[in-house]
């Protein structure tokens, strides 16, 4: 069964631009997943993972690089080819950016 779930954009306590450097899934997949950033509700930047047949949940790295910067940022999780996906729990490691006095 296909599965499409949108997280709501958070700020993560801060009105300041921010960068996210790098996600884990903590979770269960048969034929990996795919995962949209949706920064500031403007453009969607697709990464995916590749599969793991693993019995447990297991944690799942994808780096998003540089690139996207947000003031807030929603997710989107899709599972692949209709197969198993289980999501335990997800840490996103967000750096702020700040303006450096002149």
């Amino acid at each position: 069964v296909a599965m499409r779930v949108r997280f709501a954009p958070t700020d993560f306590g801060s009105p300041q631009l921010k960068r996210a450097d790098t996600i884990y899934f903590h979770c269960r997949e048969h034929n990996g997943m795919r995962l949209s950033l949706v920064p500031d509700e403007r453009v969607i930047e697709r990464y995916g993972t590749a599969p793991d047949r693993q019995r447990g949940i297991g944690a799942h790295k994808i780096n998003v690089g540089r690139g996207v910067q947000f003031h807030t940022l929603g997710l989107v999780v899709e599972n692949v080819a209709g197969e198993r996906l289980e999501i335990g729990r997800i840490d996103l490691l967000v750096t702020e950016l700040s303006r450096k006095p002149r």
